[in-house]
């Protein structure tokens, strides 16, 4: 199945598809993670997104019953350089490609995607499209340029509608509430494994709803989009400081900066991968994280009371803070179970708080 690939600014790709054929068209980024295609494809925080993956050779090791990041495919498209022809794993229940034909998700392949990877980092992410179906270039572009970003909240279509409570694996542990923004599972698995109890609520919940469920803590989750949208998440947050402590990860690290003032922008290029290197300016150490965003907040106009705690080495932009003020704290990066630093704060803070 021919393919092609053009970029918002006439970049031309041509390749071959795979995958359901037909037409997408949204905002184009490259992730860098060497493994981990099932989970990006199922990962909230890619919504709408057409994802490049950097490393070569993606397919290789199928698709498993474990891995999935959600109930559904979030990207609009995916790139790569090859597609394995053979699977080999012993978790393997079917091949990427059946699982994206399931999903109705469109690919294209065999283009060089060190060469796209690299015109995106010096010319920043920017719209574009995959077609196995329109293979006008003219027409192609102005489907690009007739193309409006959905202003729709990505937040409000990937949220819970209700809270659902979970069981915690540490019967000793905490009563924590997430702010569901998008969640990724593996994360939500995470904080089961530090808590007794996990309510995971709607983004739309009230600062009393949250407090009515009487938690040791909140944590704001990741999710997609542009935190400015969350305007509403803000003013709920807002009323929530210094009642008990905070937590942010990812999207719900910008969250928090809204609430306590900072400002956020768009980036150029957006940190896309497992392979971010971040520096914990606390312990005075350096750390690989995951990172999926393409929003930071803005070092200007920082309010004085923000503390800067971890800063990104390939662009110094912040990767997280800390409002002693209001015991609350947040990361852009996901926290690893091998180091869970912020974790172990989270539940110092939470213990603190109850004593």
């Amino acid at each position: 199945m021919r393919a092609i690939l053009v970029l918002e600014d006439g970049t031309i790709f041509e390749g071959q598809g795979f995958g359901t054929p037909g037409e997408v068209v949204g905002d184009i980024v490259f992730n860098t993670s060497i493994v981990g295609y099932q989970e990006i494809l199922t990962d909230p925080s890619n919504r709408d997104q057409i994802v490049v993956m950097t490393y070569p050779l993606i397919g290789n090791y199928g698709i498993n019953d474990e891995d999935s990041e959600s109930d559904k495919v979030h990207p609009k498209g995916i790139v790569a350089k090859e597609l394995s022809r053979v699977i080999s794993n012993f978790r393997a229940k079917g091949t990427l490609e059946d699982f994206m034909k399931k999903n109705g998700l469109l690919g294209i392949k065999d283009i060089d995607t060190r060469a796209l990877t690299v015109h995106l980092r010096e010319h920043g992410e920017m719209k574009a499209i995959i077609s196995s179906v329109d293979f006008n270039t003219k027409s192609l572009i102005k489907k690009i340029k007739n193309f409006s970003k959905d202003t729709s909240d990505l937040v409000e279509e990937l949220t819970v509608k209700e809270p659902i409570e979970l069981e915690g694996k540490n019967q000793q542990g905490e009563r924590v509430v997430v702010l569901d923004l998008g969640i990724r599972l593996s994360l939500l698995r995470q904080i089961q494994e530090f808590s007794s109890s996990v309510i995971r609520v709607p983004a739309s919940s009230s600062s009393e709803d949250m407090l009515t469920q009487k938690p040791s803590g909140i944590m704001i989750s990741d999710g997609p989009g542009n935190p400015q949208r969350l305007f509403y998440v803000v003013e709920e947050i807002k009323k929530l400081l210094g009642k008990l402590p905070l937590f942010g990860i990812s999207l719900g690290h910008l969250v928090l900066g809204l609430t306590l003032g900072a400002k956020t922008y768009k980036m150029k290029v957006g940190h896309h991968g497992s392979n971010q290197p971040v520096k914990d300016l606390i312990r005075k150490r350096c750390e690989i994280t995951y990172q999926n965003h393409s929003f930071c907040l803005d070092k200007e106009g920082l309010p004085s009371d923000i503390e800067v705690t971890h800063i990104n080495l390939n662009d110094s932009t912040i990767e997280g803070i800390d409002s002693k003020k209001y015991s609350a704290f947040s990361v852009q990066f996901y926290p690893a179970m091998a180091d869970a630093g912020p974790f172990l704060k989270f539940i110092e803070m939470m213990k603190k708080k109850l004593t």
